[in-house]
């Protein structure tokens, strides 16, 4: 899931979200999510200082990541497939199947890595001009989300989520009359990951960034005195 760009903020002037407990979450899921952010948070720690550690770290455990020149082509080409940048989760049906292994041609155009990772665990595919510390960290807690097996990533969710951004966040009764309720599911899934993932970032700005920050000044004050 790569959208990085659903707009929270703005008012759902019809609020479904609150019958459908869109943001409860079960205990044992609200256990994976604290083991995620943990194991996403330290991560963040050791290599702040350079993203390419972060791809690193995700390639030694399976997972291939590639940063791909030209923002504009790598957009449509993904557009085009059906996906977006970042974090893109393993097909599950024949015809996912069949636009995977044409994401794996072109990649393979670019590094020849993608045949020693296994399809299971799929793949990271962005513009350099995104290949940075906040992107990579919220796809890096999007990444380990699926690792552990919560949902949110299929073919409907990704269907739907999408669907959705394109509103800005809209989601009346008008639009929830045509969704089965397997699809109203894997929607309130899919937000709630992806809401996890930005939450996640501002835990990095607060825990690492404005620290890191004001470290920096402190010394630069000391230096400077």
């Amino acid at each position: 899931m790569g959208s990085q760009h659903s707009n929270f903020s703005n008012p759902i002037q019809t609020n479904p979200f609150q019958e459908l407990d869109l943001f409860r979450q079960s205990a044992d899921v609200e256990q994976h999510l604290i083991a995620i952010s943990q194991e996403a948070l330290a991560n963040i720690k050791n290599h702040y200082k350079d993203v390419r550690q972060i791809a690193r770290s995700i390639e030694d455990r399976g997972t291939a990541v590639y940063v791909l020149p030209g923002t504009f082509w790598v957009n449509v080409m993904l557009s085009c497939l059906g996906y977006e940048p970042g974090f893109i989760a393993p097909p599950e049906t024949p015809a996912e199947t069949r636009r995977y292994e044409t994401l794996k041609k072109i990649l393979a155009m670019f590094d020849k890595k993608s045949a020693v990772y296994s399809d299971t665990h799929g793949v990271f595919v962005l513009p350099r001009k995104l290949f940075t510390v906040g992107f990579m960290a919220h796809q890096l807690h999007h990444w380990l989300s699926h690792q552990a097996g919560l949902p949110g990533y299929n073919k409907t969710a990704r269907t739907h989520y999408r669907a959705f951004c394109n509103r800005n966040g809209e989601l009346t009764q008008a639009h929830l009359k045509d969704m089965s309720i397997e699809e109203v599911t894997e929607l309130r899934h899919a937000v709630q990951r992806d809401l996890q993932a930005l939450q996640f970032i501002r835990k990095v700005t607060d825990e690492i960034f404005i620290p890191a920050q004001q470290a920096k000044h402190l010394k630069e004050g000391f230096t400077h005195g």
